[in-house]
């Protein structure tokens, strides 16, 4: 069982160590991505000498990120120290690779808003309301009195915005709009993160899914109603044979199903916009 801290307390413990690794989940999104490399900047500008770890191939579209060249990946057998391990939005261990076999540390952190969580570190500060791990650093920012560059307040929002799906997910709250609209004035533009998360993957995608033929039927992507989140597994495709009409778009048959026109990865998975 993890100790619960408080924002105070971790800011504290990051503050108290010098030689820090901060890990991001495998399949990297723009949540983990974006805390810990805006944490690690800021920890930088303290003096502190940082390393944001991730092992596992990082997507293209979230090249646009402040820092995520720096970003590096383990090797197996290679083991460095450290004076504090810090897991970033993750909820259990497995979720860092064999980052917990190559680090070794005398204390481990986690930093995370999953209600899932497994309580593996030795300190855990948990925020189980906050929409984004994104969320919980502009809270410790504050908390700590800590100011915000451009670059950190880029990194911040596109957390955010990742896993809140651009404010449309019901576990956007006012207090999320309230920081993502702080962010702005140190020069995020959100249109240009929503092209970076949302349009490059959208475009590569759309065609081969928005409507596929075979043996003369057409199969859609579609979305059941009654379905409440906005996770790939509760979207499928329908295949219907439809006689062609002029200028009539094929349509499935059933009106509890909704075509979409393109998958978008969200969360190191797909989501429909």
């Amino acid at each position: 069982m993890s100790k619960k801290i408080n924002l105070l307390e971790t800011g504290n413990m990051l503050l108290a160590a010098q030689k820090i690794f901060l890990f991001c989940h495998v399949s990297p999104d723009g949540d983990t991505l974006g805390s810990a490399l805006g944490l690690a900047r800021l920890l930088e500008q303290k003096g502190k000498e940082v390393t944001v770890f991730v092992d596992d191939d990082i997507n293209k579209s979230l090249s646009f990120i402040p820092g995520v060249d720096k970003v590096q990946r383990p090797e197996a057998g290679v083991i460095v120290e450290a004076d504090l391990f810090v897991v970033v939005d993750a909820s259990s261990f497995d979720r860092v690779g064999i980052c917990n076999e190559v680090v070794k540390a005398p204390v481990l952190l986690n930093i995370d808003h999953h209600i899932s969580n497994t309580e593996f570190a030795d300190y855990l500060y948990l925020d189980a309301e906050a929409a984004a791990a994104g969320e919980i650093m502009c809270d410790l920012f504050e908390a700590m009195g800590w100011e915000y560059d451009e670059a950190i307040a880029v990194d911040f929002y596109t957390a955010i915005t990742t896993d809140c799906g651009s404010f449309r997910y019901s576990n956007t709250t006012s207090k999320t709009m309230q920081r993502a609209a702080k962010l702005l004035d140190y020069g995020v533009k959100p249109n240009e993160i929503g092209t970076g998360l949302f349009f490059q993957r959208k475009h590569r995608l759309a065609a081969p899914l928005h409507r596929t033929r075979k043996e003369g039927a057409h199969h859609f992507l579609y979305r059941n109603k009654a379905a409440k989140s906005h996770n790939v597994r509760d979207f499928g495709m329908q295949s219907c044979n439809i006689h062609r009409r002029k200028r009539t778009p094929a349509m499935p048959h059933d009106r509890n199903i909704k075509p979409f026109k393109a998958l978008v990865g969200l969360d190191g998975g797909n989501t429909i916009v």
